[in-house]
Formats: structure tokens, C-alpha cells, sequence
């Protein structure tokens, strides 16, 4: 058992950041670690949405991932009209129906202020709080050690481990560019051993492209002490993805998780769909800068999701969709991980 372990208290490095409340508390009753994503929850929201994941974890390891980005603050206004009429165009043209009035908070660009989602993780039973991107300011470190909870980072680079070894982070994430959302350009196999050897000891984990005991091994032969899913959880039966997502998702392969823009204004890997293709066509103004983007297209991707149209659907998704063609339990998928730590399988 690693130190990482021992400390977080996990049986298994199966590591897993989800949306959804009840795909975290599965992975911590499995007896891997759940990690809440929370940047754009309110105060409010994170409180009972924590509660709820330790009366449901039977003891097990959960933490909360946040963005730590800098400029936050309100949305800019006004949108472009130049974009206002292309998105206008996009519902006339795909024949979007009018969606519902309260929307969907995975895409709710709105959030609560760090210092106050900080304080909900720690006061919520939180065992770690993991940077998905940016430096945590000092008021907010000083708020995770008074915790007594673990500081995490995600890195995409191995010029960022120095940023977050100065603030003294507990371990690393490595993600790699083939990982679904926001991602840098060096793939996981060349990524988790640069960032092993800069990370000076502490303890790094592999995600990107994870979704096999096979590629557990990988890791773990790279350098890496456990694994971080993402995509993979989106179709296990606890997930609360929308089931024209979840279809599409089954039905994908590695080819259809693209690089695009035209979800958040960031480059972010996600499912290919005629929406996407859109963005890049001939005409099309470039997307907005984040996080105008988000607020521009929010409206038309709950409206798309609503009324089920299928060919225009995307969600954020890794290259290892190519291997998601079925449904399991967060418990079986913690398991068939497992077997990648116990060594090569035998002939």
C-alpha cells in the first residue's frame, strides 16, 4: 500500500471524478476514491449534494474538484450579435424546439466563489480538494491545510508540477491530451513519466485514455501509483447522464472524441456531433472566449439534450469512449480495474 493510500484511506488507487453524487459515493463504497466536480456548484448546492455522498458512502474516500482559474467574477455582456445570429441560425436550421426554462447545471456556467466551495468540501467530509486547473490563491491554501484535507493538481504539462510543488500539493494528476474536457497537447504515455520525474517524490496519477486493466499496468509501469477516470463512469448504471448521451456514447469510437471549441470557447475533447461540425464550417464566426461561450450556446445545448436530438448531442468525453460499449456498475468497474494492480495476467 502506498502513502497516498494509507493517508486517504482507500483500498483501491482507482480514482474517479464525476458530476453526479451517486457515481462518487458508488466509488467510494467500491473502495476507490470519488471525486465530486464542483466548479460550477453553488454554496448551497455543494452542501447538500456532500451531505448526501458521506450518508451514502459507507465510510469510504471522496474529495471535491474545483478550478481555480483566475478573472473570475460576472459573465461580460453583451454577446456578440454576429454570434447571437449564428446560434439563431444553428435552432433554425436544426430545427431546435424551445427547451425548458430551468436548464441543466452540468452546463450552468454560474458557480459559488472558491473560498466558499472550499469551505463547504472541508466542512463536508472531503478528504482531498484537487486543482482541475490553475494555482489556488494563499487565502484559499490556508483553507484546505485548516482542513486538514489533502491538496491535489491536475497537470497537463510537467512545466505546471512546479507551480503546484511550491504551494505544497500532496500528489499529481497527469492527464494526458487523449482525457476528455480541457486538455494540453502530450499524451499519457509520454506525459505521467516527465511528470513523475519533476514531481520530486510525490505521488502522481495516470488519466487519460484509462478504461482497462491493461492500461492500469501502463501506469503503474510509467511511474504512476493509481489511475483517474472520467469518461468511463459516464456510462456505468449510477451515472445520471441523459440516455441520449448514454446511447451515443455506446455506439462511439475512439475517433469521434474531438478536439473543439464550440462547447465552452476552450479547446476541450468531447463527442463529435453535428453541432460541433458546425463551428468549423465555412462562415462560421470562431467561438467565443470562455466564458462567453459557455453562456452563448448553454440555452440551444439544454434545448438539444431536452428534446433528445440525438445528431447534434455532445458531452465531454475522452478517447477511450472507443471502449465504453457497454453498461457496469461503478463496483464492477473498480473491480475489472483492480485486476491492472495485481500484475501481468497470466497465458
Amino acid at each position: 500500500m502506498s502513502p497516498l493510500q494509507e493517508r486517504i484511506g482507500a483500498r483501491s488507487m482507482v480514482f474517479g471524478f464525476s458530476q453526479d453524487k451517486e457515481v462518487v459515493a458508488a466509488l467510494a463504497r467500491a473502495g476507490g476514491v470519488g471525486i465530486l466536480g464542483a466548479k460550477r456548484r453553488t454554496r448551497q448546492q455543494l452542501r447538500a449534494e456532500l451531505s448526501w455522498i458521506r450518508d451514502h458512502a459507507d465510510g469510504g474516500a471522496y474529495g471535491v474538484n474545483l478550478v481555480f482559474r483566475s478573472g473570475g467574477g460576472s459573465l461580460p455582456a453583451p454577446l456578440p450579435q454576429r454570434h447571437l445570429d449564428f446560434v439563431a441560425q444553428l435552432q433554425r436550421r436544426f430545427d431546435i424546439p424551445a427547451g425548458s426554462t430551468e436548464g441543466s447545471p452540468h452546463l450552468d456556467p454560474t458557480r459559488g466563489s472558491i473560498p466558499e466551495l472550499v469551505e463547504e468540501s472541508v466542512a463536508g467530509g472531503a478528504r482531498m480538494v484537487v486543482s482541475g486547473l490553475g494555482v489556488p490563491e494563499p487565502e484559499v491554501r490556508d483553507l484546505i491545510r485548516a482542513g486538514d484535507v489533502l491538496y491535489g493538481a491536475t497537470v497537463g504539462s510537467p512545466r505546471h508540477v512546479k507551480h503546484h510543488r511550491a504551494v505544497g500539493a500532496d500528489f499529481l494528476v497527469a492527464q494526458g491530451s487523449e482525457a476528455a474536457g480541457h486538455v494540453g497537447s502530450i499524451s499519457t504515455m509520454v506525459l505521467v513519466p516527465q511528470v513523475v520525474d519533476a514531481a520530486g517524490g510525490l505521488p502522481v496519477l495516470a488519466a487519460g485514455g484509462v478504461g482497462d486493466p491493461r492500461q492500469v499496468r501502463a501506469a503503474l509501469a510509467l511511474g504512476a501509483v493509481g489511475v483517474w477516470l472520467g469518461s468511463t463512469l459516464l456510462t456505468t448504471t449510477e451515472s445520471g447522464l441523459p440516455a441520449v448521451l448514454r446511447r451515443r456514447l455506446l455506439a462511439a469510437t475512439s475517433d469521434d472524441a474531438r478536439l473543439t471549441r464550440a462547447l465552452t470557447g476552450q479547446d476541450e475533447r468531447a463527442l463529435r456531433s453535428a453541432w460541433t461540425d458546425a463551428w468549423q464550417e465555412d462562415g462560421a464566426p470562431p467561438p467565443l472566449q470562455p466564458p462567453l461561450q459557455a453562456q452563448l450556446v448553454h440555452d440551444t445545448l439544454v434545448r438539444i439534450i431536452d428534446h433528445e436530438l440525438e445528431a447534434l448531442a455532445s458531452v465531454a468525453v475522452g478517447e477511450v469512449v472507443g471502449m465504453m460499449a457497454a453498461e457496469e456498475t461503478v463496483a464492477d468497474l473498480v473491480e475489472r480495474l483492480g485486476a491492472g494492480f495485481d500484475g501481468p495476467e497470466r497465458a
